[in-house]
């Protein structure tokens, strides 16, 4: 003689009912949908905005050449071997600070976000470069250019980047390669405007910090709650 289950109480059912049909594979409830970067539109004025704040990063840092030769006429002779190595590591450390900073910057990204992290290292930048034109001697340079620069500059220029995935994916290879490309339109226009203002004084590198300041503002919220930036500079 066999026992016979008892039938389940329609409150036990209930209970249990959502659980049962999704492992049934019964739930008609839709995953949330995952972002796709909207492959254009204005993300290619981000890619334009990302192209300046490459562009002037690393436009002014290659051009320390002409700074070098400048400097070693201001505090000494271009003959001096020992103002030679201590004005070449003022240019070294800039450029290596830039990247030792990476670290740092990223969490900053992560916490508060492309544009408060580019205005903010804008903004640095800016201070770094203008303190700059105001040393007397060798000495505060280190400081100045590089480190304070370099930190503003590093702080500017990670953010730029991690922009471009948020309008992005298929097309990223092509759109960071575009971007670094910039470095090398400002490289060779900021060594001439540099060559020029050596012997007229028509053009001071500091401007373009408040240019990437004020222009790294505009936002825009996308309908899946994603917050994108459009670096300008």
């Amino acid at each position: 003689m066999t026992e016979t289950q008892p039938e389940p109480t329609p409150d036990a059912a209930e209970a249990h009912g959502p659980e049962a049909k999704q492992e049934n594979g019964d739930c008609t409830e839709k995953a949330p949908r995952e972002f796709e970067p909207p492959e254009g539109g204005w993300g290619w004025v981000v890619m334009l905005a990302s192209m300046w704040c490459n562009g002037s990063v690393f436009g002014i840092q290659n051009a320390f050449g002409i700074l070098f030769v400048s400097l070693l006429k201001e505090f000494g002779s271009e003959s001096d071997e020992d103002l030679r190595f201590k004005t070449a590591w003022v240019g070294s450390l800039s450029m290596g600070m830039i990247f030792f900073f990476s670290p740092i910057v990223s969490v900053f990204t992560d916490l508060f976000g492309c544009r408060i992290t580019a205005v903010g290292g804008a903004a640095v930048a800016f201070v770094g470069l203008l303190g700059s034109s105001f040393v007397t001697s060798l000495g505060p340079m280190y400081f100045t250019y590089g480190i304070v620069f370099a930190c503003g500059c590093s702080f500017a220029y990670q953010p730029s980047l991690v922009i471009l995935g948020h309008y992005f994916k298929r097309r990223l290879g092509l759109v960071n390669g575009i971007v670094t490309a910039g470095s090398s339109v400002f490289t060779i226009k900021i060594q001439l405007l540099e060559n020029l203002e050596s012997e007229g004084r028509v053009f001071d590198p500091s401007v373009v910090r408040p240019l990437r300041c004020v222009c790294s503002g505009p936002w825009l919220t996308g309908t899946d709650g994603w917050e994108c930036v459009c670096l300008l500079c």
